[in-house]
């Protein structure tokens, strides 16, 4: 069986000691890598189904789109999957949100997105009525304007304010989609009251999905057999992670680099009581051995030696050998 998770785990196990303990796996990469590879989504567990939905409805719906998940659902992964998904025709911006951007700040940031330089504009009005022309020429040009929140929790409440003014001056030609976490949604209607709101939600991966992403991400970092996990080990990774990817991630990276002993604490990390165990160790095996040597001298003086009395006054009696005869002379030898 693995060993059970232990806390902080992405801090204990980054940077890993031996950088190339995959290639022990017959892989060319870390196949649970966080950040993966440019191109690699996981198709399984509704993700494909839920880009695809989204691609719809940004296309042809009119509603703001919200995908929730919690930490470690795959968000991250399913943006940038559906943001490689987007069409020719469409310019999409991504947003990051920081804490502590205000609105000025965001509508620079989705101006510059959309190809825009905005660079030394601090007027709100102003790049409001920029945006406002550049969905317009898009439209004009049967472009599609699609504009992204990511971490879209993190919006400040003043920047929740810029949301409604983005619908109206822009006349639906300019989509919004946030990906945020589950219980944001009721702060986005109220932001947007009037707004037709569509949520997506990321769920959990069940058993045979969490296998099933197991077996994806090692075959696509060059994985030619099953993965070398038993069926005990893959039960415990899916009920450690809660069928949540990146905390897949996280638990089977653990168990294949312990499984090689990669992740070995140096010696100076150890705790002083370790020390005080194998210093009370090393005593005891040696008083046994002392005892032991003590024992065995012990026991050899109650062995009589040859030519030396049994005991104190007693005398050795003395030994009488027997001669044999002589033959007779002149007797056959």
């Amino acid at each position: 069986g693995l060993p059970a998770p232990a806390r902080g785990l992405s801090a204990r196990y980054a940077p890993m000691p031996q950088e190339d303990w995959y290639l022990h796996y017959g892989l060319d990469r870390d196949p649970f890598a966080e950040a993966g590879v440019q191109g690699l989504f996981y198709p399984g567990g509704a993700r494909q189904e839920s880009v695809e939905q989204l691609q719809h409805l940004a296309r042809f719906g009119d509603c703001v789109l919200l995908v929730t998940g919690v930490a470690g659902a795959g968000k991250s992964a399913t943006l940038a999957h559906f943001v490689a998904q987007c069409a020719p025709d469409t310019r999409c911006a991504v947003v990051e949100v920081a804490l502590l951007d205000g609105p000025e700040q965001i509508l620079r940031r989705i101006l510059c997105g959309l190809g825009v330089d905005a660079e030394g504009s601090a007027d709100l009005a102003h790049d409001l009525q920029h945006l406002e022309r550049v969905c317009a020429q898009c439209h004009d040009q049967g472009l599609h304007s699609w504009l992204v929140f990511d971490d879209a929790q993190h919006l400040h409440v003043d920047a929740l304010g810029l949301l409604a003014p983005l619908l109206e001056r822009t006349a639906g030609r300019l989509r919004l989609l946030f990906f945020a976490e589950p219980g944001w949604e009721a702060v986005l209607r109220e932001a947007l009251p009037a707004a037709l709101v569509h949520v997506i939600a990321l769920s959990a991966f069940d058993r045979d999905e969490t296998l099933a992403y197991i077996h994806y991400r090692m075959k696509t970092a060059g994985l030619e057999a099953e993965p070398p996990f038993n069926e005990s080990e893959l039960e415990q990774i899916h009920l450690w992670s809660g069928g949540l990817p990146g905390r897949i991630n996280g638990h089977a990276r653990q168990a294949l680099v312990e499984a090689l002993g990669v992740v070995q604490r140096p010696l100076s990390t150890l705790p002083v009581w370790h020390f005080g165990v194998v210093a009370v160790t090393l005593l005891a095996l040696l008083l046994l051995y002392a005892w032991s040597a003590f024992d065995d001298d012990g026991g050899d003086e109650s062995i009589p030696r040859p030519g030396a009395a049994a005991g104190a006054g007693v005398t050795q009696e003395p030994v009488i050998v027997a001669e044999e005869p002589a033959p007779p002379e002149g007797a056959d030898g």
